[in-house]
């Protein structure tokens, strides 16, 4: 079926790999979540140039990730979670500059974030928690702009850059190895709603600007090294 563009045979009872001459077509989407799938992604997937969306979580899959995964075409949403990949994020996922949602949960993918992805400025959902991945977070991945969901592991300090994620709502960074304070510019995040950053190694006081965050509902922060008084204004938050 060489013209096939879309595949979907999600949520059924299939069993067994995925064929190399299915992900060898030039498809646009394919879509395999929720089956009983075992085995690697063979790395065909890569090479269509029409392919905008991989959905393949909640199964068995193993091995690495393609390499080239979004180097040839202009991937838009990619969801492996809940599956047993490991080896690294690949890093040109976000060459083609269009990827938007980005989850891969529930793995054993180790490493780092591609210093690359930081510059993905099309992104609008992040989800990497549940892996082993390790080291900090590219400075410039804590600005994207685009970003409203924003929930991985990972260590060092958080950026200021933080300042130019202006579509954030949900920043999830809890059970993790992040240090310093919690910068100013965090004020800046005039639609967040959830900031959940609890067991970190996070010190110092509570950044003033807290009180700027009008749509603030949940404020959690507990098992941390913080310090201080409250910020000044914390009852005029309504939410």
């Amino acid at each position: 079926m060489t013209a096939l563009l879309r595949f979907d045979a999600a949520m059924n009872h299939l069993e067994g790999t995925i064929p190399y001459e299915l992900c060898s077509l030039p498809l646009e989407s394919l879509k395999l979540y929720e089956n009983r799938l075992v085995g690697t992604v063979p790395a065909s997937i890569a090479l269509s140039p029409k392919l905008y969306e991989v959905k393949l979580f909640n199964n068995r899959l193993t091995g690495e990730l393609p390499k080239d995964l979004g180097k040839s075409s202009k991937l838009v949403s990619l969801d492996a979670s809940q599956n047993n990949f490991s080896g690294e994020i690949p890093a040109n996922l976000c060459a083609m500059g269009a990827v938007e949602q980005l989850l891969l949960i529930h793995n054993s993918l180790y490493g780092k974030i591609p210093e690359s992805l930081g510059q993905c400025r099309s992104l609008c959902r992040v989800r990497l928690s549940n892996n082993k991945l390790a080291g900090e977070v590219p400075a410039a991945f804590w600005g994207l702009p685009h970003v409203s969901l924003l929930k991985m592991p990972f260590s060092g300090s958080m950026s200021k850059t933080i300042s130019g994620a202006s579509n954030l709502s949900l920043l999830l960074i809890s059970d993790n190895q992040f240090t310093g304070n919690i910068p100013e510019e965090i004020g800046s995040l005039g639609n967040l709603v959830e900031f959940s950053g609890g067991y970190n190694l996070l010190s110092e006081s509570l950044p003033a600007t807290l009180v700027k965050l009008s749509e603030l509902s949940t404020l959690d922060l507990h098992n941390n090294k913080l310090s201080g008084e409250l910020p000044s204004g914390i009852q005029s938050m309504k939410k």
